[in-house]
């Protein structure tokens, strides 16, 4: 809703004090869809803050999850993939999910392989992540998450 309002105050001041008349439907159109793009990631991870917090039954259990799966994640995979040489370990990262899930597709470049070109050059082998892929990994995580939560709450509280 906030990006919405941000949007129209941007027209807005370009429409009145401005120029809007080089920006297209087809611009237009892509900022709703990554506004779009951005609060379905805001709800997915809020989704699974509450699912996080519902299974420790503490608030400080969903933010300490967030900084664990980080630093996991972010460090701890990148650098144990890395050493041992896995082929395209940046896949195994959430953020690459995030890059593509905004940018619609992310590609990854293996440049330990190389494949010669007609021209003789060496090219990366390449991994494409897309945003379809990006939703079902968090649609996945989320439902997993909350399901758990559901199942845990019921178990416990619900007898």
């Amino acid at each position: 809703m906030l990006g919405a309002l941000w949007t129209a105050a941007f027209w807005l001041i370009g429409r009145y004090d401005g120029q809007t008349g080089k920006m297209t439907q087809g611009a237009w159109e892509s900022f709703a869809l990554t506004g779009a793009r951005g609060a379905g990631l805001v709800l997915a991870v809020t989704a699974v803050a509450f699912g996080l917090a519902s299974i420790g039954r503490h608030t400080a259990m969903a933010l300490g999850a967030a900084v664990g799966v980080g630093v996991l994640s972010e460090i701890g995979i990148r650098i144990a993939l890395t050493v041992a040489q896995v082929r395209f370990a940046d896949r195994w990262v959430l953020s690459t999910y995030v890059l593509a899930w905004f940018q619609k597709r992310w590609e990854l470049q293996e440049w330990r392989a190389c494949n010669l070109s007609a021209s003789g050059q060496c090219e990366p082998d390449i991994f494409i992540v897309t945003w379809q892929q990006s939703a079902l990994v968090f649609g996945l995580g989320t439902a997993v998450v909350l399901a758990a939560a559901i199942w845990l709450m019921r178990s416990r509280d619900i007898t």
